[in-house]
């Protein structure tokens, strides 16, 4: 990938990690542009009224946003009833909803698009779901078992990295586990500099015998856990994902059935998974006060992935 098309890394604080974003400021003012034009009612300079009309359709996009609402609207009366012990949990319960929104947001809308993948930091204060362990740092890249992607960058020296290629929404419902392959910090193959490189594929490249992780026709995204011991000394990964086959290619801006297919993946996701945490959490409050293991009762799915060990524990106070 040439200079002028790998993004600055930039950081956004101690340990939060070294991200790429790739922007192209010729096609985002075009897509800008177009969609102020849109909500202004007016057309762009050299495109025709008629072309715009046919290109897009109002229903369609307010049906998405309704369906999306609607879609809110049923997610949070579960979680808003949940067992609290008090005023400020209840109210932890609007704002854990409203944290999963735009962490949805992000996951199923702006970084969607396995085709141009880009690695975004997919829980933050403001931006989560479930339980994150306050010493990780979360980054995904969308991803799909169509492509063949290269993900590659400098270790640097935190304590506990790990990298897996992970099955969506659907594929959850339908009982199948959510890992599909793991590759952990002590695994990982770097040079002499710390730089490293994973392939990531249906299939291990003929003679290949780097880091690699496999994917499956049902494969979302690839993500990637630093767990921290000392956040003021330790320096994050520097971290690019590309897909193999698609260096130079610019994204095109959305087409409006793609952003409202989106939009409703959003909603139904949101209600999936305030409806899956509060079950899934809940069952941890029988026993206060103390640290339980997660995997207790699938002591099989216990993963490094998940944490150094393999046996993450939740605790309720």
């Amino acid at each position: 990938m040439s200079e002028s098309r790998r993004a600055r890394a930039e950081s956004d604080g101690a340990g939060e990690g070294t991200v790429e974003r790739r922007t192209f400021l010729k096609g985002g003012s075009a897509l800008a542009f177009s969609g102020a034009a849109g909500l202004l009612g007016c057309t762009p300079p050299g495109g025709p009224a008629e072309e715009l009309e046919a290109a897009s359709d109002p229903d369609e996009l307010v049906g998405a946003w309704n369906e999306f609402c609607e879609s809110l609207k049923a997610a949070a009366p579960p979680l808003l009833r949940a067992p609290a012990q008090s005023p400020e949990e209840r109210a932890s319960g609007l704002r854990f909803l409203t944290r999963l929104i735009s962490q949805t947001l992000d996951h199923g809308l702006e970084y969607d698009d396995p085709a141009f993948p880009q690695l975004y930091r997919s829980q933050e204060y403001a931006s989560q779901q479930g339980g994150p362990n306050p010493d990780t740092s979360y980054i995904d890249g969308r991803i799909s078992g169509e492509y063949d992607y290269r993900l590659f960058g400098r270790r640097g020296d935190v304590h506990f990295v790990t990298f897996s290629t992970q099955r969506g929404m659907k594929a959850l419902k339908e009982g199948k586990p959510g890992f599909v392959d793991n590759l952990v910090g002590q695994a990982l193959q770097v040079d002499s500099e710390g730089r490293f490189e994973i392939r990531i594929g249906r299939e291990r490249p003929d003679g290949y015998s780097g880091n690699f992780l496999r994917t499956t026709e049902d494969t979302e995204r690839v993500a990637i856990r630093q767990i921290f011991g000392a956040w003021h000394e330790e320096q994050p990964m520097e971290l690019h994902l590309e897909r193999i086959g698609g260096e130079g290619e610019l994204r095109p801006p959305p087409r409006f059935d793609d952003i409202a297919r989106r939009v409703r993946g959003v909603g139904a996701q949101v209600g999936f998974m305030s409806d899956f945490w509060v079950n899934d959490l809940g069952r941890f409050l029988s026993r206060p006060n103390s640290f339980q293991e997660y995997q207790e009762r699938d002591p099989d799915k216990r993963s490094v992935a998940y944490t150094p060990g393999g046996r993450a524990l939740v605790g309720v106070w």
